[in-house]
């Protein structure tokens, strides 16, 4: 038996039955309640929101490297 999680709701439910939960939205749980295997969400609130942050890190990412990049024109320039 193994643990699901979705919002309050906690089910115990056959190893066979983990995708299925999954597919669901349920995260699984281990003994202690910690979550080991996280299911995509399923609602558009969730997913704009992951979207939104993946797209800031990328966006922090793309500055980096344009920081990056004209730093290292500055010190070819210097040779």
């Amino acid at each position: 038996m193994i643990i699901v999680r979705r919002g309050n709701v906690r089910l115990r439910v056959h190893e066979q039955d983990k995708q299925y939960y999954k597919d669901q939205g349920y995260d699984i749980l281990d003994d202690k309640g910690k979550v080991i295997e996280k299911a995509l969400p399923k609602d558009t609130g969730q997913l704009t929101k992951m979207y939104l942050e993946a797209r800031a890190e990328v966006d922090k990412y793309k500055q980096q490297l344009d920081d990056l990049k004209k730093e290292i024109k500055k010190l070819k320039k210097k040779d």
